[in-house]
């Protein structure tokens, strides 16, 4: 008799057990299509180039923001890569390579196999696989409610309404923001204890605020980083403005601390660092020998600068302090010039 009711109970607690993974393997199938897909790493790459060729406006970085954002509400990983013409990108959205891919509103492109998502401010939209349906239902519900969210409108006019750092200073007018990326600029420019209208200067003469800016040399980002240079700093993704930003200002204090002991003003040390960030520390500190060796006051940048035309002359070779040969230097020179001066233009548009 014992054993019939310990039989009984184990037969009950196995038909309950089967129940309950029944009922939530049944729930699940009901689920909305945003709860089953939270947990989706996504791969998407933003090809834009054709729009921002044309177009005023930082639309490949509004894209990353949205494309960031979403992916923050579902509370999952999102990698976004631009787009280059080297790779089909629509041949590795349908492959399942990419999950999402960004294209211009007027781009044609084949029916075939793939989903569009509503328009984005007539932008953009973002190009989904028709087998992946779950997810082009999921991007559609979230676009239309967050286009049309009351924040909305500050994020188009950061990103979409760009502006000339003198032209808009001199309308007198004071603003709120500099660029989309200001709480980044603020964070990283406390960090090193630069005022960060100075950083956001660097910012804007290397890039525009375009993450999307790459040089013929091959520097990208919004720091414009060369490669050897990112590799040294750790920057594995020059492309996302947080992780070049902070690079950026991290190698900029670096710099900084090589001229502490050439000179003890802070804005002198500000062009010396300038200059390297351009040119690079070699060819700063060539400067910098070939300056004392003639007799220079190397505490000012602009004492140093004074042999820049003796430096692009082929009659340096033969000068034993010079390690890197010639340097026409007016490009750097030019360079020091302007970021300052669009820095005096962000203390006027935001005091």
């Amino acid at each position: 008799m014992t054993a019939f009711f310990k039989d009984k109970y184990a037969l009950t607690a196995l038909a309950f057990t089967l129940t309950i993974c029944f009922l939530c393997a049944a729930v699940s199938l009901y689920l909305p299509v945003e709860t089953c897909s939270r947990a989706r790493d996504l791969r998407a790459a933003i090809k834009m180039k054709n729009y921002a060729d044309t177009a005023r406006g930082l639309v490949t970085g509004y894209n990353y923001h949205l494309l960031e954002r979403f992916a923050e509400d579902r509370d999952s990983q999102m990698e976004i890569v631009l787009g280059t013409d080297s790779e089909d990108w629509l041949d590795s959205l349908l492959n399942g390579r990419i999950d999402i891919v960004v294209v211009p509103e007027q781009d044609s492109l084949p029916a075939e196999g793939l989903c569009r998502s509503i328009s984005i401010d007539g932008i953009s939209r973002w190009i989904t696989r028709d087998s992946d349906s779950g997810l082009a239902k999921v991007l559609d519900s979230w676009l239309e409610e967050s286009l049309a969210s009351p924040g909305i409108e500050d994020v188009r006019e950061q990103f979409l309404h760009t502006y000339i750092p003198h032209k808009r200073a001199r309308t007198g007018i004071k603003y709120e923001y500099l660029s989309p990326y200001d709480q980044i600029i603020k964070a990283n420019a406390d960090s090193i204890g630069w005022d960060w209208r100075l950083l956001a200067a660097v910012v804007y003469q290397e890039s525009k605020f375009k993450i999307d800016a790459r040089s013929r040399r091959g520097a990208e980002g919004l720091m414009q980083m060369m490669p050897r240079t990112a590799s040294h700093l750790e920057l594995e993704d020059a492309v996302n403005p947080a992780l070049s930003i902070a690079a950026g200002a991290k190698y900029l204090k670096t710099l900084e601390g090589l001229y502490s002991s050439v000179t003890p003003f802070p804005e002198e040390r500000c062009k010396y660092t300038l200059a390297a960030y351009n040119a690079g520390q070699g060819r700063i500190r060539d400067c910098i020998n070939l300056a004392r060796l003639r007799g220079k006051d190397i505490r000012y940048w602009d004492e140093t600068a004074s042999v820049i035309p003796e430096m692009g002359d082929e009659s340096i070779l033969a000068v034993d302090t010079v390690k890197l040969g010639i340097f026409k230097g007016f490009e750097t020179q030019a360079y020091i010039r302007s970021v300052l001066s669009v820095y005096e233009s962000f203390r006027k548009i935001c005091p």
